[in-house]
């Protein structure tokens, strides 16, 4: 790098400068909302909780805060500079490990635009993985003991493993993920051995490799829960499935076009390093187990779970660069002299950049808590209208502990592992309306609103819900923007909100061809004052376009 021309710099540069832009992503899901009020609480009470503390359903139940480092460093950075500051964080954090896994490229390939390219198009599809979550921190510490164990197998660098001790400590107090950092460190110390020694006595460099990475895994225990870290995967893995929790379900089941080129691309590059592999041991019998032991994991584990896409491209884009320009050599192509940081490629890099830059701006602007995702004008309403509680969520769980806590409990949210047992059971009957929802709404928890969102694919469990709640149970539809509905109980209590604001005619769960003539004026009415909350809604507009159709059959389309 000493070397390097302008043009080099001026290209990495541009290309991690692109791709940091385009991590800077908004708070759109909801589990930041209860990490954040998991930093809150440990920072007022100066305690780690092992039982919940934010549940309806749930309370005292066992809780493995396994991310409670994390928690307390993104509600730091939030009472210090708001959501700004915290994504900001994120997007540095990504940085690093961009860098890192370049550096990691970087010690078995020399081409600059090799590694710059492959690592582009692969993070371009991840880029939204990179949001105010506790796995960035598995991300990053990822790429950190890769780039150390990369040194030591490639360049004989042997000191660094020392830290890694100290790595796994931090790691098992920021996320859980640490599991996978101590799978993979037995990886390269068992490789490390057959390929040193073979099946016979290891030497004393050897045993001392096999001490740090015993030493290491001993580490992680260094956490407020213990051996649980290690099995925290088993103990959510039922709730996941039973709740059809769209990150544990495998890539294979998902048919978005970005994820269809990633699989596509997984396959490919796996099915090019086996063939390199299979060359290698034709060549001169021996087999890079460390690196096919990486791919293989990599390649496993978004099979299993698309949560981890990510890591597949941070293990694996170090071991396809250098195998590429090696079967780029050995086929006489230099690729120094074909992919150097000329015109072309600086101004594709120019464009990322200017585009990220461009995401990042929009950000800004539309907000950086995304009310598209969330239900932040809904929660609006019921601080401003002053409904209480006991509520019931299908989703937002993590957002309303954030916007309602402690003021108000949640009925569920995305801590997997609290809901175990009865409380899954609990929600899953009113959800589905299976004998006995109406005890548990009336009596034992006397839920006196619904919270729910209404677009696919929710809708149908929503539609359900509400169908039961205003026919059997009285309630009133009181709010209805592009993605939330409150439904309250029709008490005395919420005779003010309900006369100001609930709706008779129109809701997202009654079509407006079932609506009689006769009520059509009063339904135009009603929509047009959903819109006017939410006049940028493009489910309001669609209803309200609708109603006006059968009011006005010449009516064309807007827009």
């Amino acid at each position: 790098m000493k070397n390097w021309s302008i043009a080099n710099w001026v290209f990495l540069i541009l290309v991690l400068g692109g791709l940091t832009f385009f991590s800077f992503n908004p708070i759109n899901q909801q589990d930041p909302g209860y990490l954040l009020k998991t930093g809150e609480y440990i920072l007022q009470h100066r305690v780690i909780p092992h039982t919940d503390v934010f549940s309806l359903t749930a309370y005292g139940a066992p809780w493995v805060v396994h991310y409670w480092l994390a928690a307390v460093v993104f509600q730091l950075l939030y009472s210090w500079g708001g959501a700004a500051f915290t994504i900001t964080f994120v997007s540095l954090v990504a940085l690093i490990t961009f860098i890192l896994i370049f550096a990691t490229a970087r010690q078995r390939t020399k081409n600059l635009v090799l590694s710059l390219v492959l690592m582009s198009v692969s993070f371009l599809l991840l880029y939204r993985f990179w949001v105010v979550r506790d796995q960035i921190f598995s991300y990053l510490f990822t790429a950190i003991l890769l780039y150390i164990l990369e040194r030591a197998w490639s360049g004989g660098r042997y000191r660094p493993l020392y830290i890694l001790p100290i790595l796994f400590v931090l790691w098992a107090n920021f996320h859980a993920g640490v599991v996978l950092g101590v799978a993979i460190l037995w990886l390269f110390a068992i490789t490390f051995i057959l390929r040193r020694h073979g099946l016979s006595r290891p030497d004393k460099l050897s045993m001392k490799i096999i001490l740090i990475t015993l030493v290491s895994s001993v580490a992680v225990l260094i956490n407020p829960n213990g051996y649980i870290i290690y099995i925290y995967s088993f103990m959510i893995a039922p709730v996941a499935a039973a709740l059809r929790n769209s990150e544990w379900i495998s890539l294979l089941s998902y048919a978005y076009w970005n994820f269809k080129i990633f699989l596509a691309g997984m396959v490919v590059v796996a099915l090019f390093i086996l063939y390199r592999a299979a060359v290698k041991y034709r060549r001169n019998r021996e087999v890079d187990l460390f690196h096919l032991g990486l791919l293989v994991g990599a390649f496993l584990m978004p099979i299993i779970s698309v949560r981890q896409m990510i890591f597949f491209a941070i293990i694996v884009l170090p071991i396809l660069s250098a195998e590429l320009e090696e079967f780029a050599n050995e086929r006489g192509v230099d690729l120094n002299k074909y992919l150097q940081p000329n015109l072309i490629w600086l101004v594709l890099a120019a464009a990322t950049f200017i585009w990220g830059l461009r995401m990042v701006v929009l950000t800004f602007k539309g907000g950086l808590v995304d009310a598209s995702a969330l239900p932040v004008k809904a929660v609006d309403f019921i601080q401003k209208e002053g409904i209480r509680g006991p509520y019931f969520n299908i989703e937002y769980g993590g957002y309303l502990i954030w916007r309602l806590y402690p003021k108000e409990r949640v009925f569920r949210d995305g801590r997997d592992e609290v809901y175990r047992g009865k409380p899954l059971e609990e929600f899953l009957t009113v959800t589905a309306g299976k004998p006995g929802w109406k005890e548990l709404v009336d009596d034992k928890y006397k839920i006196n609103y619904f919270i729910l969102w209404y677009p696919p694919p929710l809708f149908g469990p929503s539609g359900g819900i509400a169908e039961r709640i205003t026919k059997e149970l009285g309630f009133k539809l009181v709010y209805w923007d592009n993605n939330t509905v409150i439904f309250v109980r029709d008490t005395p209590q919420n005779k003010k909100v309900i006369n100001e604001f609930a709706y008779k005619y129109v809701s997202p769960f009654i079509n407006p061809a079932g609506i009689p003539i006769t009520d059509l004026k009063k339904a135009e009415d009603e929509i047009y004052r959903a819109i006017s909350g939410d006049p940028d809604s493009p489910e309001l507009q669609g209803y309200f376009f609708d109603v006006e159709k059968r009011l006005n059959p010449d009516l064309a389309p807007s827009g």
